[in-house]
């Protein structure tokens, strides 16, 4: 009992000691910061590449550094480059000094003391796609980063360039033959990559026995676009979210089997499908109804019909019909109309605006060109670098106008 009292006597003095010489590292750091010292991370001036050459820009501080915003120093708003200074480890070759260096570049300080959401993205960054949570879109990274988005936050990127697009692989493996990937595709994978992705999916038919509980729903995308599908209980409405639903609701819940013939059965009686091409979804936001009974109303009356079905099956329990509106969810009611839709990415191009609506996969974003749309499923596969702005340096075409009635044979 003697020799613990000792060895806490001793550990004490040691802990305190310890501390101490943390907190006086800490201030050495933030005073070493401030004097100029402690350069941030990002690309320089060439006259600032030494060591011995203080950081010219301390004495305004550094954009969204908190060593400078404790010390008063507020800075200005981050400068990002012009073009993307090539990588030495390149696929496409090695340059020399003089041509792989961008005219004239304005250079980003990115300070190591700035919030994670600005740290480190000198490097190349992979986008693993968009996600939907209850606060709203949220982009996800290679390595389990995340970067939560809300309106009116700046959206910026540029493409590395002299790189490609190449598969992401299947399942958390990587693909062993790095496959090029169209640009235009909005999935991110090489044939056989999505094969095997696809192998043990609930998605693509290929999973009957998981025993968790399913939920079927109907799904409205706009005027006579209304869908049925399931999803797995545990996620809520995450997966009407992430197709851009803009008005659902349950219609029962049970397991998987009770729920794909439950969807078979509205196919087939209702004909209502179980797909919708994207673009038509897409075209469908421009022109919704501005009150939500008027949106819920195509979903109410084949709601009411499905629960008197005959061949209804009895291990799926029917829901009420309650209506859920995502208008106001994806910000959708206030944000200006799209005049565009991004095509594809290209190596060195740049996308950067504001976020002012989301829906689904899509980023309304306002940009130098108008608002126009962002389809994250094009971000996977690009070695992504930081932008600024409101510049678009990418493949842009026309939104495709929803094809309306004709009134007449002639």
């Amino acid at each position: 009992m003697a020799r613990r009292n000792q060895s806490f006597s001793t550990a004490g003095p040691l802990l305190a000691a310890g501390a101490a010489v943390d907190v006086l590292a800490l201030l050495v750091t933030w005073a070493l910061h401030l004097a100029g010292w402690g350069k941030p991370s990002g690309p320089r001036p060439r006259e600032e590449w030494s060591w011995r050459v203080r950081d010219s820009g301390v004495r305004a501080g550094h954009a969204e550094c908190l060593g400078c915003r404790m010390a008063g120093r507020r800075g200005g708003t981050a400068v990002v480059p012009a073009r993307p200074v090539q990588r030495e480890d390149n696929p496409a070759g090695r340059q020399s000094e003089a041509e792989s260096r961008p005219p004239e570049p304005a250079y980003q300080y990115q300070c190591q003391w700035g919030p994670l959401l600005s740290a480190g993205m000198a490097q190349a960054w992979r986008c693993a796609g968009l996600s939907w949570t209850a606060g709203g879109p949220v982009l996800i990274w290679d390595g389990g980063r995340r970067s939560t988005l809300a309106w009116g936050k700046t959206v910026a990127f540029g493409v590395a360039e002299g790189g490609a697009r190449t598969c992401v692989g299947a399942r958390g493996n990587m693909c062993p033959l790095a496959a090029r990937v169209s640009a235009r595709s909005t999935g991110p994978r090489c044939g056989e990559c999505a094969r095997l992705d696809r192998a043990h999916s609930v998605a693509a038919d290929t999973l009957a026995d998981d025993p968790r509980p399913y939920r079927v729903y109907l799904a409205w995308f706009g005027p006579g676009m209304t869908k049925v599908g399931i999803t797995a209980e545990r996620r809520g409405p995450a997966r009407l979210l992430e197709q851009g639903a803009i008005c659902f609701s349950w219609l029962g819940t049970g397991p998987l089997m009770a729920a794909r013939r439950t969807e078979e059965l509205l196919r087939a009686a209702l004909r209502v499908p179980d797909r919708i091409p994207y673009a038509a979804k897409r075209a469908a936001r421009a022109a919704l109804p501005s009150a939500g009974e008027e949106r819920a109303a195509e979903i109410a009356g084949l709601h009411a019909r499905a629960l008197v079905l005959t061949g209804w099956p009895e291990s799926l329990v029917p829901a009420p019909f309650r209506p859920v509106d995502h208008v106001e969810a994806f910000g959708l009611a206030e944000a200006p109309e799209p005049v565009g839709v991004v095509g594809e990415l290209a190596a060195g191009g740049a996308v950067s605006g504001e976020l002012v609506a989301a829906a689904g996969p899509d980023l309304h974003l306002a940009t130098d060109r108008g608002v126009l749309v962002l389809d994250t499923r094009l971000l996977p596969g690009w070695e992504l670098l930081p932008g600024g702005g409101r510049r678009v340096e990418v493949p842009v075409r026309a939104l495709r106008e929803r094809p309306t009635a004709q009134d007449g044979l002639f």
